[in-house]
């Protein structure tokens, strides 16, 4: 019985250090000025007869947004 008390208390301490604040990794906040950008994305509606105008124009403005954020670092 007093090895199973033994293993009970390892178990837990386990636990414990294992779930400890001091073990968690910490991140540095995020620089407020710059949040990261993850997506830029344009919303069309499409209109039958000249869809392929209009995805045209959209991926040309999704074309100058990149190069504007790129020129941003």
């Amino acid at each position: 019985m007093r090895l199973g008390k033994i293993w009970l208390f390892f178990l837990f301490c386990s636990v414990l250090i294992l779930k400890s604040p001091s073990q968690a990794q910490r991140k540095a906040p995020p620089d407020p000025a710059r949040p990261k950008i993850r997506a830029i994305t344009a919303f069309i509606n499409l209109d039958r007869a000249q869809y392929q105008q209009q995805v045209a124009d959209a991926m040309a403005m999704l074309k100058r947004a990149r190069t504007v954020l790129e020129s941003r670092d």
